[in-house]
C-alpha cells in the first residue's frame, strides 16, 4: 500500500518540478517570479522527499538499514533556504508563526567547505531545529550560525535561541521517538 500512495503521490509532485523547472529556464520569465518559483520548487522537493521518506519508514519498520545518499552540501545554502522557507510558511495556516518581536537571523557569512551528507536529512534536522525554536520563543531572537572545523573535518551549525529551554531531566527524554516535552 506504501508503494502505491507512494507512486500516487509522486507523479503530480514530479510535474510541478517540470513546470517551475521549464519556467525558472525561461528567460521571458520577469525575475520577481523567479524567486517565488524557486521556493515553489524547493517545498515541491521536500514534500517529494518526505514521500520518498514514507518507503524509509516502511523499510525502518521491517528492520532493515536505511540508505542515506552523499550528496555534496553547502551548509549556507541550506541554511539561507531553510530561513526563507521559515519565514515565508510562519503565516500560514497550521504553522508556527515568529511571534512579533522576535527576530529569525542568519550568522552564516563565512564560507564553508562543502560537506557530503544526505542533503534532505540535514535540511529536515535544520528546518525541525528552526520552527522548534519558532514554536517556542515568544520574545528575543532566533540565531543560526555556524563553523567549519578543519582539524576534525567537520561542519557544526548553531540554532541558538531566546526561547523557555528544555528542563535539565528532561534532555534525554527528547531524543525518544513520538515525545516532546511541552512545559
Amino acid at each position: 500500500m506504501m508503494a502505491v500512495v507512494s507512486h500516487e503521490l509522486k507523479s503530480p509532485l514530479h510535474g510541478i518540478l517540470g513546470l517551475c523547472n521549464s519556467l525558472l529556464e525561461d528567460d521571458e520569465t520577469p525575475f520577481q517570479v523567479k524567486k517565488p518559483l524557486s521556493m515553489m520548487n524547493s517545498c515541491t522537493k521536500r514534500l517529494l522527499d518526505m514521500v520518498s521518506n514514507i518507503m524509509d519508514a516502511s523499510v525502518l519498520v521491517h528492520d532493515q538499514k536505511m540508505r542515506m545518499s552523499k550528496d555534496p552540501v553547502q551548509i549556507q545554502t541550506v541554511v539561507e533556504e531553510v530561513i526563507t522557507l521559515s519565514q515565508q510558511s510562519s503565516g500560514e495556516v497550521g504553522s508556527h508563526a515568529l511571534s512579533p518581536g522576535v527576530h529569525l537571523i542568519n550568522e552564516v557569512f563565512a564560507p564553508l567547505p562543502v560537506i557530503e551528507a544526505d542533503r534532505y536529512r540535514v535540511t529536515q534536522m535544520l528546518y525541525n531545529l528552526v520552527t522548534n525554536a519558532i514554536k517556542f520563543t515568544h520574545k528575543g531572537s532566533i540565531i543560526v550560525s555556524a563553523s567549519a572545523d578543519d582539524e576534525r573535518k567537520m561542519v557544526k551549525v548553531d540554532v541558538r535561541d531566546t526561547g523557555i529551554g528544555i528542563a535539565q531531566e528532561n534532555i534525554d527524554r527528547i531524543f525518544q521517538p513520538f515525545d516532546q516535552e511541552d512545559r
